[in-house]
């Protein structure tokens, strides 16, 4: 749709937030990894296994037990900003960040 979103396009949201455009200066940090494993357990049909199997890539080794806890603090932040009307484009990515991050949190 051609419905603006906070001032950006759908097209700009599916891009970047959803896809590997770096963005700048953060490209390369945890909130941007949380961001794409929201939108990848959003595309698989709120199944958080890929996006947990991405993460794990991006962070490997003990690194990935040492970021998960803040990995699980950023997407329950993301969980929770769909509260009000002004964000309702957020809804469905709110209900992956939240499957995403109990996933995370059970994580071995």
């Amino acid at each position: 749709s051609g419905r603006r979103l906070n001032g950006f396009g759908r097209a700009w949201y599916t891009r970047v937030v959803c896809g590997t455009y770096a963005l700048g200066p953060i490209g390369a940090t945890t909130f941007r990894h949380a961001l794409y494993a929201v939108c990848q357990t959003a595309a698989e049909g709120m199944d958080p296994i890929p996006a947990v199997g991405w993460l794990r890539g991006r962070y490997p080794g003990m690194e990935f037990f040492d970021q998960r806890q803040r990995l699980v603090r950023l997407l329950r932040y993301l969980a929770d900003k769909p509260n009000g009307e002004r964000i309702p484009h957020w809804k469905r990515d709110a209900e992956a960040a939240h499957i995403l991050a109990a996933r995370l949190n059970d994580e071995s």
